[in-house]
C-alpha cells in the first residue's frame, strides 16, 4: 500500500492549547478541531456542551448528531454512503468487487464495507470526519489529521464518514 501523509493533531493541539496538553481520548475533539478549522479550545467546548464529554473521557453519540445537525461552524455537514437496509439509522459505505467465481455470468457485485485506503483514493480531495471502530480522524485533500497510527492502518473498515463543506 501506498504511503500516506499524516499530521499529528496531538503534537498540533498540544502546541496551541494548554488544555490538550492535560486531555487523553479526544480523537472526537481533535477531528472536529482539524476539519472544521476550528480551534483545539472551541471544539473541546462543543464537545463537552453537546455531548456532555467529561474530561480525559472518549466521545460518546457524536456519529448521530454529526448525522442529523446539517450545519455546523458556518459550514455543511454531510452523511455520506447509502443505507444498508430499508430504514437503518446510519448510512454506510461499500465498495463493490465482481465476484471471484463466474457461474452463470451474471452475478451481482459482491458489497463490501470500505476500507481507510479505499477512502483514501476515491476521495482524494475534500475535508471528511471518518469514524473507524472506537476511533474517529479528519482527511483533509487526502492528508490524515489525526494520531500518527492512523496513517498505517489503512485496512481498517470506515465505519461513518462525513464530509465537511464550505
Amino acid at each position: 500500500m501506498n504511503k500516506v501523509e499524516v499530521i499529528s493533531t496531538t503534537a498540533l493541539s498540544a502546541a496551541t492549547s494548554e488544555m490538550a496538553k492535560r486531555e487523553k481520548n479526544d480523537c472526537v475533539v481533535r477531528a472536529i478541531s482539524a476539519a472544521f478549522d476550528v480551534p483545539y479550545d472551541l471544539a473541546h467546548s462543543f464537545c463537552s456542551v453537546t455531548f456532555k464529554r467529561q474530561v480525559g473521557k472518549g466521545t460518546r453519540d457524536s456519529r448521530p448528531y454529526l448525522a442529523k445537525v446539517g450545519k455546523l461552524f458556518s459550514k455543511e455537514v454531510v452523511e455520506m454512503g447509502e443505507e444498508a437496509y430499508p430504514g437503518a439509522n446510519f448510512k454506510v459505505l461499500y465498495t463493490y468487487y465482481k465476484p471471484s467465481k463466474i457461474y452463470f455470468g451474471s452475478e451481482p457485485l459482491v458489497a463490501r464495507k470500505m476500507t481507510v485506503h479505499t477512502f483514501l483514493k476515491q476521495y482524494p480531495k475534500g475535508s471528511y470526519i471518518v469514524y473507524i471502530p472506537q476511533h474517529a480522524f479528519a482527511i483533509k485533500d487526502g492528508v490524515v489529521w489525526g494520531n500518527l497510527e492512523d496513517g498505517k492502518r489503512l485496512r481498517q473498515r470506515v465505519t461513518a464518514a462525513f464530509e465537511i463543506k464550505p
